[in-house]
């Protein structure tokens, strides 16, 4: 019986290796983008703080109608 779980044990341990390498390159590349983008929306906000402040306030003016009449 040894023989025959160790003869199975070796393509699981080696298809648990290939998916979780699979599973690393794709988190390298999800946070790679995530730092691009923040690295674009602090630019941005530095570059147009009235503008983005102004954007702030209605995004939150606007959630805040939307949650108000959810509850009403």
């Amino acid at each position: 019986m040894a023989e025959r779980i160790s003869t199975v044990d070796g393509p699981l341990v080696d298809g648990a290796r290939t998916v979780e390498a699979a599973a690393g390159r794709i988190k390298e590349k999800i946070v790679s983008g995530a730092q691009d983008r923040l690295e674009v929306s602090r630019t941005y906000v530095s570059e147009n703080p009235i503008q983005s402040v102004l954007v702030a306030v209605g995004v939150g003016a606007l959630i805040g109608y939307v949650v108000g009449r959810r509850n009403s």
